[in-house]
């Protein structure tokens, strides 16, 4: 899977007592630098990590928490002066020597503005520097200009490098007041204080999305707006003609980037949504791990003396070790020792002390979120350090073979096993057919082991109908985790099957290490994907019997996230709609969705302005009679 476009804020490490987070938090009155310095920011001006709301409002030299004043108009001399005093930072925004700006119960609207005006900024100075290339060069070519005039190239990265701050900046200051709306919540803030909450964290995910997104170009955010067909998702190479490879260098040089740095446009989009979606379950785990260290009443790890797997229950498995029928070993089948009180062979927590299967159950869960969130080596060093590696170990075989000799060479055959016994536990936890809400913060631990091999074998069917998935990003997650994994699994089987049809012309037996005969022959119990058609993809969340995976792209900023996800008229529809609905806002609430969808438009218009005349947004709603157009 794609290396997650980057780390969580407070993304937790354990150390060995598995009490505290190794990196997290306040210790003896000194806070943890846990964040990445500008220095470190990727080649886009990005840093992979968000900061700590503390390094933010007191470190920022961005956008965020800084108040920059608005220039006097026509007031160049000043605009000049300000630029010769940024330190050589060409983004125009003033440092920390500014005053900050703090978030209320009333909507701060002062980050918000500063990140639009330095984008605006930004925009203006390139638009100064077409000119002045024209006014040189005449009215030749704009792609010609680019390509002769130094000057108007690195104008045109400075651009670039200024959407991609406008976009992070807008997500950073809604994530932060999302966590600061969080701690309302925990200090009795009430409904209104969890709706801000919730309602600052998906704006912020929708900014992040459109940032993942941006990276890859703006066709990958724009995505076929203009009407165009999209693309069909296609490989670098032909897997069939690469028999001497290893499969791991197979998948690396069908999937990987070619020999310019490219991807196909479906395959890319595909990966940012899925690193994109991972971060925001990192993030989620992250902020339970902060919870869990001020008395949450729901801790997500198990007690830190957990080193040994069920030590209740094994206890009770020798108090009944001497039966009428002789000694029974503690590793005799289930049904030896506890007669039928184990219901099922793979219900393990039909016989486990139920200290045991709490604590399982939490073990899971944490696994689990690790697991979506794309932090697979924290998951198996947890679950190891609790005294299970056997799991770590079950849950590792989809690593393919290499030419070193690491990896699974029996891959396809693990995997079959994986959705068998993910099929078998979907008949204990899945909801059924009928939509239910999900209230419960913790279920059985079969139904988080259920829902770690619904991941593993890219079962979306049976995650979709697993109520452990009780978000609309949990839902997302498990249909773009299964659609990359598919991808990978056709690359596999077609070089494979292309291994096994040299092998029988040969008549030799074995000629490549890791070929897996007869073992993609029985295709009926396989997943079918969609492609890299992430609408087509999406849809599977309407099957769900669960309430807020079916219902979750009702929120306004899920939607848009689906909407820019799908591309094409449905980013079109969005704008519009919620352009419409916004505009006639009646209150306090109702006018920061208003700031959002301003904020969209202004981006649109100023980076795609064809895309943005096409737009029907509402003209004199006011009820004032006043021009209240975007």
């Amino acid at each position: 899977s794609p290396s997650p476009r980057r780390k969580s804020p407070s993304a937790s490490r354990y150390n060995d007592s598995l009490n505290t987070p190794a990196t997290f938090g306040v210790s003896d009155g000194q806070e943890t630098d846990n964040f990445m310095d500008e220095d470190d920011a990727d080649a886009t001006g990005r840093s992979p990590n968000l900061r700590s709301p503390e390094e933010k409002m007191i470190n920022s030299e961005g956008p965020v928490g800084v108040q920059t004043p608005l220039r006097a108009e026509n007031d160049d001399d000043a605009m000049e002066h300000e630029n010769d005093n940024d330190n050589d930072d060409d983004d125009g925004m003033n440092t920390a020597h500014n005053n900050i700006i703090f978030g209320d119960d009333s909507d701060s609207y002062g980050p918000y503005h500063n990140a639009l005006l330095t984008f605006l900024q930004s925009r203006e100075r390139l638009s100064k520097a077409y000119s002045a290339v024209r006014a040189e060069d005449g009215d030749g070519e704009d792609d010609v200009m680019q390509e002769e005039n130094e000057e108007l190239a690195e104008a045109n990265a400075a651009g670039e490098e200024a959407e991609m701050k406008f976009l992070s900046s807008l997500a950073e200051i809604c994530l932060l007041r999302g966590t600061q709306d969080g701690g309302k919540v925990g200090r009795g803030g009430g409904s209104a204080a969890a709706g801000l909450c919730e309602a600052s964290k998906n704006e912020g995910n929708f900014w992040d999305l459109m940032t993942a997104l941006r990276e890859g170009g703006t066709d990958s955010l724009f995505y076929c707006v203009d009407g165009e067909s999209p693309p069909d998702l296609s490989l670098n190479n032909d897997p069939a003609t690469m028999l001497a490879m290893s499969p791991a260098e197979v998948l690396e040089a069908c999937l990987g980037e070619d020999e310019d740095g490219n991807t196909s446009l479906p395959l890319q989009r595909l990966n940012a949504a899925l690193s994109w979606i991972e971060a925001c379950l990192g993030r989620n785990f992250d902020e339970k791990i902060a919870n869990e260290y001020k008395n949450s009443n729901d801790p997500i790890l198990p007690p830190p003396g957990r080193r040994t797997m069920w030590p209740a229950t094994v206890e009770a498995m020798k108090r009944k070790g001497q039966t009428s029928r002789g000694k029974i070993h503690l590793d005799a089948p289930l049904q030896h020792i506890f007669g039928d009180r184990s219901t099922s062979p793979v219900n393990v927590s039909s016989f486990l002390e139920s200290e045991d299967e709490a604590n399982d159950a939490r073990l899971l869960r944490a696994c689990f979120m690790l697991f979506q969130a794309g932090r697979i080596d924290e998951a198996l060093k947890l679950v190891s350090d609790c005294g299970q590696a056997w799991r770590a170990a079950s849950w590792i075989g989809g690593e393919p073979l290499s030419s070193d000799g690491s990896g699974n060479p029996t891959r396809s055959l693990w995997k079959k096993q994986c959705r068998e016994i993910s099929k078998q536990m979907a008949r204990v936890t899945q909801v059924g057919n009928s939509p239910q809400t999900n209230t419960r913060s913790l279920h059985s631990s079969i139904a988080y082991e259920a829902a770690i091999l619904c991941l593993l074998s890219d079962d979306v069917h049976n995650a979709l109908n697993n109520p452990v998935f009780q978000t609309w990003e949990s839902g997302v997650h498990a249909v773009l985790h299964a659609e990359r994994g598919i991808i990978v699994d056709e690359v596999l089987k077609a070089h494979n099957n292309t291994r096994i049809e040299a092998a029988e012309e040969s008549q030799t037996h074995f000629p490549y290490v890791g070929t897996e005969f007869d073992a993609f022959d029985n295709n009926e119990t396989a997943p079918e994907g969609c492609d890299g058609d992430l609408g087509a993809a999406l849809e599977q969340l309407d099957s769900s019997p669960l309430d807020e995976i079916r219902e979750g792209s009702g929120d306004p900023f899920r939607n848009g996230m689906s909407s820019f996800l799908v591309g094409q008229n449905a980013v079109q529809e969005y704008i519009e709609e919620c352009a419409a609905l916004s505009i006639a806002a009646q209150n306090e609430d109702e006018a920061c969705f208003l700031r959002f969808i301003a904020h969209l438009v202004i981006y649109i218009d100023s980076v795609l302005p064809d895309f943005s005349s096409q737009l029907s947004l509402p003209q004199d709603v006011g009820s004032d009679g006043n021009d209240d157009s975007l």
